[in-house]
């Protein structure tokens, strides 16, 4: 990126003047070595926070997908217990059906006897 550009850079012209002679202090020495920690830390930094944008964007599309299938649950759910009911109105009536069967058979034998 930019930063590594820039850095390259300094290095480069710190380099050609110590290779012309140029002595620089101790201190500045030090101070060019920090700054550049700093910028090497800060183009990891960049890295990082790419990579974190990336699983952030896969983390929201995980929580969108699970809303859909609990959309899905839910609705799914909804259709079983209708169904349930229906079993259970056809299960009563079945009952009814049996309770007058028995009642005519009943009554039938009643009659015969």
């Amino acid at each position: 990126g930019v930063l590594e550009v820039q850095l390259q850079t300094q290095k480069d012209a710190i380099e050609a003047m110590k290779a012309g002679g140029v002595e620089m202090s101790r201190g500045s020495e030090k101070l060019l070595e920090d700054y550049n920690d700093v910028c090497a830390k800060l183009t990891q930094n960049i890295a990082l926070n790419g990579q974190l944008r990336e699983r952030v964007m896969l983390g929201e599309e995980v929580i969108a997908n699970l809303g859909k299938i609990r959309e899905q649950y839910e609705s799914e759910k909804k259709l079983r217990e209708a169904a349930e009911e229906q079993v259970s109105k056809l299960q009563d009536q079945v009952a009814n059906m049996n309770v007058v069967q028995n009642l005519s058979k009943l009554a039938a034998r009643g009659m015969a006897g």
